[in-house]
């Protein structure tokens, strides 16, 4: 018995305009959710300052 063909299903998934853009929705929600979470772990830590948190701001919009 053959195996499905994920690649192919992958492929024909993203060539529906619906899917990628829920797809790009997804991606971006996650950019922030990870911005704000590497930004709140040194809030947490009580790394936040105002000599840190220009660079902490930074990174986590490098995350992004």
């Amino acid at each position: 018995m053959g195996r499905p063909d994920v690649f192919r299903m992958v492929v024909q998934s993203f060539q529906k305009t619906f899917i990628s853009l829920v797809y790009a929705g997804a991606l971006t929600a996650l950019a922030f959710h990870l911005s704000h979470g590497i930004q709140s772990i040194f809030q947490s830590l009580g790394l936040n300052n105002d000599r840190t948190l220009p660079v902490i701001v930074q990174s986590g919009k490098a995350a992004q």
